[in-house]
């Protein structure tokens, strides 16, 4: 197999980058299997948070591999990455700036949970992939949850209606690619409201929610997109509930069986 070098990053949004911990992905069969075919390989694994600046989280996990692989991007073999929330932009920076290198294998997995889709563009993007801005405007009719009268109220303080029954928010291609790409979404923090400069055109619907910037969740195009259902009361509960019940276990368990397969793979 190749490489002797194999990683897995996650990156949590709502902790600091630092300090590192461990992430959520068990490696028994990782070891054992390298234990039974008696290989020697290392695996760089690093957990971390997210704050504002993507582009320097992004650098500082580049030049942790690069001190691992002594800046031989040949000895990379597994590559697998998952974040939540504003970590998200974290593994999809660090995706696309590994993918530009000359050596590099294919990413093995990328798992993303509730992406912080931003109504009106995140500032700053996230490097080289994008604003992480929805592409499409809510379906919105009579009969639905909303109404045509809803987004005044809202403006007069009332709550914007809930988008969980629409189609969800799209953002552009990210440009990523990796074997595996799973995003992991909930629906259920969604709303809209009636914007006069809304991206869809004056006086239209556009996405929004009770969380911070009116972050929204839903799909990317290309990945396999899995929509789940909380529990949570709240929309800030919905995305919390998601990521750290819901997306987490999931992706670490994906991980977990990819790593073992990986190193079970005959030599080439």
């Amino acid at each position: 197999m190749p490489g002797d070098i194999d990683v897995v990053i996650q990156s949590s949004g709502g902790k600091p980058f630092r300090p590192f911990f461990s992430p959520a992905v068990d490696t028994t069969a990782y070891e054992r299997a390298k234990k039974n075919r008696n290989l020697t390989r290392t695996l760089l694994s690093i957990g971390c948070g997210a704050e504002a600046d993507l582009g320097k989280h992004r650098d500082e996990l580049l030049q942790q591999i690069d001190t691992a692989t002594g800046n031989q991007n040949g000895r990379l073999g597994a590559i697998c990455l998952f974040g939540t929330s504003n970590g998200c932009g974290v593994i999809l920076a660090l995706a696309k700036a590994l993918q530009k290198r000359q050596g590099m294998a294919k990413i093995l997995y990328i798992g993303l949970g509730n992406v912080t889709m931003m109504p009106f563009k995140r500032d700053p993007a996230v490097p080289d992939v994008g604003d992480l801005q929805p592409q499409n405007l809510p379906q919105v009719s009579l009969g639905l949850t909303a109404n045509p009268f809803a987004g005044a109220f809202s403006r007069l303080g009332r709550r914007a209606p809930s988008a969980k029954d629409l189609p969800p928010p799209r953002i552009a291609d990210t440009g990523v690619v990796a074997s595996t790409l799973k995003n992991i979404f909930s629906v259920q923090g969604n709303r809209v409201k009636i914007v006069s400069l809304s991206p869809a055109g004056r006086d239209n619907w556009w996405w929004t929610s009770d969380m911070d910037f009116g972050e929204v969740h839903g799909e990317i195009p290309g990945w396999t997109n899995v929509p789940k259902t909380t529990s949570a009361s709240s929309d800030i509960r919905h995305h919390v509930q998601l990521c750290e019940e819901i997306a987490i276990p999931a992706m670490g368990g994906d991980i977990s069986i990819e790593l073992a397969k990986f190193v079970t793979q005959p030599t080439p």
